[in-house]
């Protein structure tokens, strides 16, 4: 039912027909290029949907088997009694379990990408990486579930509508921390250094009405050669974020479209309006599994809701919910991202820097500029490039 959900929602809200293939004068002086990409997405097709179904499928065994409830047993019977301790010892236990199960297709990833030349990335590094994650993952994931667990304790009937409040308000603290704490674990970033650059990218701004504060530089080259930028941040931490590996290939035309792009997504204010979907949806998603968990627990000898074992349960539920609504939540992206394109040719004005930038982009990083459209409608977060160089066109319409 899950799975015809999402073609269903895919096929209504998404393209339903290829991209357009690049015009040959932008695919460079060597259009091999293209059947690598090609290639390449077919793999990493299949390794994303292995990867979609690897994680319910664990997190359904685990709790069907019994092993959820053994585990809290075990955990009770070598004295962690107190309901605390007993949450925290559980939760990480439980997420590095599953978290390393994800590692050998994370590490089947890293290969793909060094076998195309998109990564020199060693294997210690990968490591040190993945460990950085599962640490960052440890600490979100405890200051969570033990607020939802205290709840669970204290508001049995009710405890899924403070939770959904203390979770918008964690995911708008994440947002605003973000540059802060967790981009540093894993990047150096600098302040743009090119002041000729600067100048061009403030008098963008003021064209546009967008004001600029600083643009970031990250050393992404350390992970791999891929090219890619992003805004991020709320309040005064908002920020554009360019990969160091763009200002060293891209002319300047292509990097003023490249911001223009990510400044569009300021200009619409994407971040916020993202918050506040979330704050609509997220306590109609954690009502129903307050229902669902009713039916469900008794079932796998667990006691109550705010009974720890159920965690995995709690996690499959909002999973399952995540992927149900993935292609509206996609269509909206692809949507913003129409938006953002539109904003960066009315800021530069320049539809064939664009169509350039967008075709080096996708050679660069190996990217299949005509992905499946129903993959694309279900999946993917950016139209298909090829969707995006010919839309330019007629002005990102």
């Amino acid at each position: 039912m899950l799975l015809i959900t999402m073609i269903g929602l895919g096929w209504l809200l998404g393209p339903r027909t290829p991209a357009p293939p690049l015009p040959p004068e932008l695919l460079g002086p060597d259009p091999g290029w293209l059947a690598r990409a090609e290639r390449l997405g077919r793999l990493r097709r299949g390794l994303s949907l292995l990867n979609l179904a690897i994680v319910p499928l664990a997190l359904w065994l685990f709790v069907s088997s019994g092993w959820s409830a053994a585990l809290r047993d075990w955990l009770t019977g070598h004295g962690l009694r107190s309901p605390w301790l007993l949450v925290g010892g559980f939760t990480i236990l439980f997420v590095t379990g599953l978290t390393v199960l994800t590692w050998p297709l994370e590490y089947v990833a890293l290969l793909l990408r060094r076998a195309y030349g998109l990564s020199n990335e060693t294997s210690a590094a990968w490591l040190l990486r993945q460990l950085k994650l599962l640490a960052v993952t440890l600490v979100l994931t405890l200051l969570a579930a033990e607020g939802l667990y205290w709840l669970l304790r204290t508001l049995p009937g009710w405890w899924w509508l403070p939770a959904a409040v203390g979770a918008v308000l964690l995911s708008m603290a994440l947002t605003y921390l973000q540059p802060y704490v967790i981009t540093p674990l894993f990047f150096r970033q600098t302040p743009l250094a090119d002041e000729t650059l600067r100048a061009a990218i403030q008098e963008l701004g003021r064209r546009s009405g967008v004001p600029i504060g600083e643009v970031y530089v990250i050393d992404a080259s350390r992970q791999g050669n891929e090219g890619n930028a992003y805004f991020t941040g709320i309040g005064g931490a908002t920020r554009v974020v360019l990969y160091d590996t763009l200002l060293r290939t891209y002319q300047r035309d292509q990097l003023l479209t490249i911001l223009a792009h990510e400044l569009g997504h300021w200009h619409y204010q994407h971040v916020w309006r993202a918050l506040a979907l979330s704050a609509l949806t997220t306590p109609l998603g954690l009502g129903l599994i307050h229902l669902l968990l009713q039916r469900l627990l008794p079932s796998w000898n667990i006691n109550t809701p705010a009974d720890v074992a159920g965690l995995p349960l709690i996690l499959l539920l909002i999973t399952l919910g995540s992927y149900a609504v993935l292609p509206l939540q996609n269509a909206l992206s692809r949507h913003w991202e129409r938006q953002a394109d539109r904003f960066a040719l009315q800021a530069t004005g320049d539809v064939a820097a664009f169509q350039r930038t967008f075709a080096d982009l996708a050679r660069q990083n190996l990217s299949d500029p005509t992905p499946p459209p129903l993959y694309e409608a279900i999946f993917a977060t950016h139209p298909a490039i090829g969707r995006r160089v010919s839309e330019a066109a007629t002005g990102g319409s």
